[in-house]
């Protein structure tokens, strides 16, 4: 008796297959039958980006919208399952045809708009002109509410008054989560979702007064985390060092960290911390000097002196997460108080920024 083929085994087996595959694993099956297709649906299509120059972004999404209006597959099966969306345009040479600066707005706001199930958004639009810009906002303004959203990841420099639409556009006992650029971009965020429970920023430590780039990092002199009571989960990157400071962190690892664990203490919901690991401050292997060395026995070296600092300093915290390229230093405070400490190379974070903290 024959072995049965991979497509016959039963819809409920590829529903479970499908929990476990990334998006780069499952190349062939958008070109698969439609019932393989529906039943890997809502992995493969997790997330969905378009990037390009601003004629090759109208040409995909223009795309989109025709193949969600035209093709049952599309609409019934492909776009519900669409959880994370990223639209990034990149840099290019003016456009003669005055339309693709035109519609370009448009497309997007009405891909926004047939995404209904939409749980996080990434926008890099650093190319679009002023103009595009208040276009954007304008259809924005008048997209539905979307029930399911938590995050918004804006790249570079991030637009406050599209942010401030956008946000109003979810409900707030789901929308929980920010990621953006600089202290500007911090204050604004406060404005429009004082409630945040979760936040991605670029962070400077250790403590300063320097003034130099001020509004593109946040540092611990200026206070603004700690005006988000409400928050739970925060990362910090990236995470910029200063050269002058790297001697002083390898003689005393906690100094990197002194004045930010006092300043997170006071944040009382605060469950789950990630921070870039500093890569700056690792040297060549000195024979007999524990900490040196540019591999990862060096990395743990330090992280484990920041998490026994981190979780006596924050007593509520869970998880402290030092996020080191694709791999992840975890430390969590089991229910007798024991930390538990794991190095992770496996994760697949889709587009949520908060990946890393699950």
């Amino acid at each position: 008796m024959s072995s049965p083929s991979f497509s016959s085994l039963p819809r409920e087996v590829h529903l479970e297959i499908g929990n476990f595959l990334r998006p780069s694993e499952m190349a062939g099956i958008i070109v698969a039958s439609k019932s393989m297709r529906k039943a890997y649906a809502a992995s493969f299509f997790h997330d969905v980006s378009f990037r390009g120059t601003q004629g090759d972004l109208v040409g995909e999404l223009a795309a989109f919208l025709v193949a969600n209006k035209t093709q049952a597959t599309t609409r019934d099966v492909v776009v519900p399952t669409i959880k994370y969306t990223t639209i990034e345009t990149e840099p290019d040479v003016p456009s003669p045809v005055l339309e693709i600066g035109l519609i370009l707005p448009r497309l997007i706001s009405s891909c926004f708009g047939v995404m209904k199930n939409l749980q996080g958004i990434q926008l890099d639009l650093w190319w679009l002109t002023d103009f595009q810009r208040d276009e954007l906002c304008d259809r924005c303004a008048g997209l539905p509410v979307w029930n399911s959203l938590r995050s918004i990841n804006m790249e570079n420099e991030a637009d406050t008054e599209l942010l401030a639409i956008l946000v109003s556009k979810t409900r707030p006992e789901s929308f929980s989560g920010l990621q953006f650029g600089g202290q500007t971009k911090l204050q604004a965020a406060r404005q429009c979702s004082p409630f945040l429970r979760r936040l991605v920023v670029p962070f400077k430590l250790p403590a300063s007064t320097d003034v130099v780039d001020h509004s593109r990092f946040v540092s611990n002199r200026t206070s603004l985390l700690t005006q988000f009571g409400r928050l739970e989960w925060l990362v910090l990157t990236p995470t910029h060092v200063k050269p002058l400071s790297i001697d002083m962190i390898r003689k005393d690892p906690k100094v990197f960290l002194n004045v930010l664990v006092k300043e997170l203490s006071k944040l009382p919901y605060l469950k789950r911390l990630g921070l870039t690991f500093p890569s700056l401050i690792l040297e060549e292997h000195q024979p007999g000097v524990p900490g040196t060395g540019v591999g990862l026995p060096a990395v743990e070296h330090y992280v484990r002196q920041w998490n026994e600092q981190i979780f006596a300093g924050i007593p509520a915290l869970q998880q402290a997460a030092f996020i080191h390229g694709d791999i992840v230093l975890r430390a969590v405070r089991e229910a007798d108080a024991t930390i538990r400490f794991s190095i992770e190379s496996d994760l697949d974070r889709h587009a949520f920024p908060f990946g890393t903290l699950y």
